[in-house]
């Protein structure tokens, strides 16, 4: 397999280079000099003929939302009237339909991903239509789903949600170095810092990877030199040290505008495809990364990965598994971790060069999402030590706990009360009612443990309704067994 080299022009941008793997009408557009002065008109498209600030406001506003949050997200499946809308008025695409259901898809395209980018900045104004934060974004999100306006095809808010948090912390760095929205790419090193903190920690000014990374190689070549000197070194050994110096040495960055839907099961017999350099670089330059199709034993997303050294790059995947649980142990996450991981080992030992010359390695990450419990997975933990083992084609696997607290208004909050915790837990207790009366039984026991009672980690509510009926079985329990 053949290594790219530099793919954008230095006399163009991310964004201009992209626009070629979208629609063809905005390709055309661009090349005429069109594009630029007919925004205003594709965003108001994309907010349904929105006029203006209107489309905040309004029963008509969470349509328009749903259409900017889905050309970001894909939101999944809503009712054939509001499809109707969003594909007649918008730039959805209705691939399935039923007389009550619709199921809808936004394709891959920049220029409406860049725009929608755009809007979810508070800073950003096109004539009268301005920018909103993310905090007001997630609470559309709430609205749409708590409405029963758009479910998630498959069920999983979890997976929608972290797609999103991944897109809000890129788009973190994303203003802070390109106000015009033109560049796609982060480093990879700081948007791992954004996700593991929440926004809440910044750096004292920034710092990107090419000043970090050429120190160490600095450093390593000293040292290979001095020892060399000290102990006649061969020619041969020196080679082979500064040739690791510079395998690590290193720029990573990730380059995704838009989450979409790849509905292919090519990854589901093995995970060669997620490796092809062709494939990788075409995700990367578009600005798009993907959910894979529904059922996926193992992953849920796929991130491009893009690793540039001296004078050429190459393309590395992230595979992502996504648990939404209220806790989720270490254990379990080591094991999920090292099934992922050993997808790839097949593929890296295979000895068929002929159909796989070229393995870049890669990062299998699990996220652990809308877990209150501290957990540590000790060397799993997701860290900048990701960009090293990236540079040495490594297969290894992290794990990423999205924090309790954000500086967008909570994305776990927002999770817990879509899906209902509080019902949830009190649905255990209901369904474990007859073993409750059965531990109460035991005249030994005075009071109900309920963590150990209720693998859920029970609220307030939970807790007290356990205890209430451990009360109740053990004031009206005789020594004849009945009640």
């Amino acid at each position: 397999m053949k290594i790219s080299y530099s793919f954008v022009s230095k006399h163009t941008t991310e964004y201009r280079h992209a626009i070629r793997h979208g629609r063809p009408l905005f390709e055309l557009m661009e090349e005429n000099g069109d594009l630029a002065r007919n925004e205003g008109s594709i965003v108001r498209r994309m907010l349904l003929y929105g006029l203006g600030n209107h489309w905040i406001v309004g029963k008509e506003s969470l349509k328009a939302c749903l259409s900017i949050l889905g050309t970001r997200v894909q939101m999944g499946q809503t009712s054939f009237p509001v499809a109707s809308d969003m594909v007649g008025y918008g730039y959805a695409n209705l691939t399935h339909a039923t007389s009550t259901d619709a199921i809808i898809c936004y394709m891959p395209d920049p220029v409406c991903g860049r725009l929608a980018m755009q809007l979810m900045d508070p800073e950003w104004a096109l004539g009268d239509i301005k920018g909103r934060p993310s905090s007001w974004w997630l609470r559309k999100m709430k609205e749409i789903f708590s409405q029963g306006l758009c479910r998630p095809e498959k069920g999983d808010f979890g997976e929608i949600m972290v797609a999103l948090y991944f897109l809000v912390c890129a788009d973190v760095l994303r203003r802070r170095d390109n106000h015009n929205h033109t560049t796609f790419s982060v480093s990879l090193e700081d948007w791992i810092e954004q996700l593991t903190t929440g926004g809440l920690e910044r750096r004292q000014g920034h710092r990107s990877n090419v000043d970090i990374l050429p120190k160490r190689k600095s450093k390593r070549l000293l040292a290979a030199k001095s020892q060399g000197s000290r102990q006649k070194m061969t020619a041969e050994k020196v080679d082979e040290t500064m040739a690791e110096a510079y395998e690590v040495e290193v720029e990573a960055s990730i380059s995704f505008i838009q989450v979409c839907q790849n509905y292919l099961r090519a990854c589901e017999a093995d995970w060669e495809g997620f490796c092809l350099q062709d494939f990788l670089s075409y995700m990367y330059a578009s600005g798009t990364a993907f959910y894979v199709f529904p059922g996926c034993p193992i992953v849920d997303l796929v991130i491009p990965i893009k690793l540039s050294g001296q004078r050429k790059h190459y393309f590395a995947p992230m595979v992502i598994s996504i648990k939404s649980h209220a806790f989720y142990s270490p254990a379990d996450a080591r094991w999920e971790c090292q099934r992922m991981a050993e997808r790839f080992k097949r593929i890296k030992e295979s000895n068929d060069k002929e159909v796989f010359e070229f393995f870049p390695g890669a990062l299998c990450l699990l996220v652990v999402f809308g877990s209150t419990a501290v957990s540590d997975d000790n060397d799993l933990t997701l860290g900048h030590s990701a960009v090293r083992e990236l540079a040495k084609k490594k297969v290894f696997s992290r794990v990423l706990r999205i924090p309790a607290k954000d500086a967008f208004a909570g994305f776990c909050d927002t999770f817990c009360t879509l899906t209902s915790k509080i019902m949830f837990g009190t649905s255990e207790v209901f369904a474990s009612h007859s073993f409750v009366r059965a531990y109460c039984m035991d005249d030994n026991t005075e009071e109900l443990n309920t963590r150990s009672a209720l693998r859920y980690s029970p609220g307030k509510e939970e807790s007290e309704l356990l205890q209430n009926l451990h009360e109740q079985f053990k004031s009206g329990y005789s020594t004849s067994g009945s009640l």
